[in-house]
């Protein structure tokens, strides 16, 4: 299948330097490109990363890969949002009503927005009359957590279901990892837009039309194609949260 027929993922990771956790953002879209991988209709998507994203970088990338699905992970401000980085790899948080400005012109094919980030779902919020779907994190989230929520969420996804079931299966990963981040990510859905489709409407092979198999000599018509084979506990401590704790140097940054 052709990149362009694919449905694309665009991962914009941020980890500024003067933050003292650092979550591993690589790791994440390790599992996400496995999970998609290993599912049914992982060939109809694509994983694109884009690392250490600023905001001169934002719109470059919205431009260049027109993405349908948007991911943002790294960390986010309980009153200012999502973190990106500046010139210098340092904090710049990015402003809500900007963001959602962006998205409102480039929104070209996107359908899901998701911020895996603490404190994202204020952020998320700017979005519901513009994307369809979009997921922010309601509370400060572990690293444990993000990666296995983001995991599932795109597994289902590449095995046909809906965005909704989506969601909810990767909500149901933290609870079967015991991972104590229960209720943290949270769905918004754009009003009119049906939450119970599925993302690939169309799951055929290819370009995603139907393919007439050509009748054998001798077969009856309609008759049916011959079937063929398809191919302990975890702990989220203090340290590891998502969430703003800077640490500059000799100095520190005041909290927004």
């Amino acid at each position: 299948m052709r990149d362009d027929d694919k449905i694309r993922i665009l991962f914009l990771a941020a980890n500024p330097t003067n933050v003292k956790f650092q979550p591993r953002l690589d790791r994440e879209v390790k599992e996400i490109r496995r999970k998609i991988q290993a599912s049914g209709y992982g060939n109809r998507f694509q994983l694109i990363p884009e690392w250490a994203v600023t905001s001169d970088d934002l719109q470059a990338a919205l431009l260049e890969h027109k993405p349908h699905i948007l991911h943002f992970s790294g960390h986010g401000s309980k009153k200012a949002g999502i973190i990106l980085e500046d010139a210098q790899g340092k904090c710049f948080f990015l402003d809500k009503n900007a963001f959602a400005d962006v998205l409102r012109v480039l929104k070209d094919n996107i359908r899901i927005v998701v911020l895996n980030a603490c404190y994202s779902t204020d952020q998320a919020s700017y979005l519901t009359d513009i994307i369809d779907f979009t997921i922010g994190m309601g509370k400060a989230i572990g690293d444990d957590a993000a990666r296995t929520f983001a995991a599932h969420f795109y597994q289902a996804l590449a095995w046909g279901r809906s965005i909704e079931d989506a969601f909810k299966l990767g909500q149901g990963q933290i609870d079967l990892s015991r991972i104590p981040a229960s209720g943290c990510p949270q769905l918004l859905v754009r009003h009119g837009v049906d939450r119970t489709k599925p993302l690939l409407v169309k799951l055929e092979s290819g370009s995603g039309k139907s393919q007439k198999r050509a009748q054998r000599p001798g077969e009856r018509p309609g008759a049916s194609t011959p079937a063929t084979k398809n191919e302990g506990k975890v702990q989220v401590k203090d340290a590891t949260i998502r969430d703003i704790n800077l640490n500059v140097g000799s100095g520190t940054m005041t909290k927004p």
